[in-house]
């Protein structure tokens, strides 16, 4: 069975706070978690998102949790030695590139259907889905996502636009998740939410 995935709209780590509880619950105690820097290349942004994760881990009473940074995805060929993977905020374009390029995409796959725990946050909550187009037009050829969600495909920072016009171009759901807002999806469905403030667009 696949295991959690959590997907936000973004916000700060106080805003997500109560999503952050429930995932650092999945996590037992002395656990081991992969964290994904968006700007895994840039030793200064990187410095600044390691930082501000162990923060959020020390808020949470947390600090047991021992995690690595995934700085070069392509030395990760199986996930069985982490209890849950957390991929930070980022250019969907990005990180997308990042997991074809290293095949990574694959790798999450099959560490979320025997059971691994996964949380994307804001735009690499968008990677998770079954397309990545959902905010703007992207470069890539090919548009699609990791496809780990079933028929949702992720649009974050959610202000009531009105995205009708997306889903009949697109053989998708499109959940839209405000910042602060976050559920997890198991098996395709949505499994739990920490507010009702997210829409739904579907054919």
């Amino acid at each position: 069975m696949q295991g959690n995935i959590y997907v936000t709209g973004g916000g700060t780590n106080v805003d997500l706070s109560l999503v952050n509880k429930r995932f650092l619950a999945d996590i037992p105690m002395g656990g081991r978690l992969l964290y994904i820097p968006f700007a895994m290349k840039n030793e200064a942004r990187l410095a600044t998102c390691v930082e501000t994760f162990h923060k959020m881990l020390l808020s949470q009473n947390r600090s047991d949790i021992v995690f690595d940074a995934g700085m070069d995805l392509s030395f990760f060929h199986e996930l069985t030695a982490f209890h849950a993977v957390y991929i930070d905020d980022g250019d969907a374009d990005i990180l997308m590139n990042e997991f074809d390029r290293t095949g990574f995409e694959f790798v999450l796959e099959n560490y979320s259907r025997h059971g691994g725990i996964i949380y994307a946050n804001d735009s690499a909550a968008i990677t998770m889905g079954k397309f990545i187009d959902t905010c703007r037009e992207v470069n890539q050829e090919f548009k699609t996502g990791c496809g780990l969600l079933g028929k949702f495909s992720i649009y974050p920072q959610y202000r009531n636009e009105n995205k009708e016009g997306w889903v009949p171009k697109h053989d998708s759901k499109l959940l839209c998740l405000p910042e602060g807002v976050g559920v997890i999806i198991k098996d395709g469905r949505i499994d739990w939410y920490n507010s009702h403030r997210f829409k739904i667009y579907e054919n």
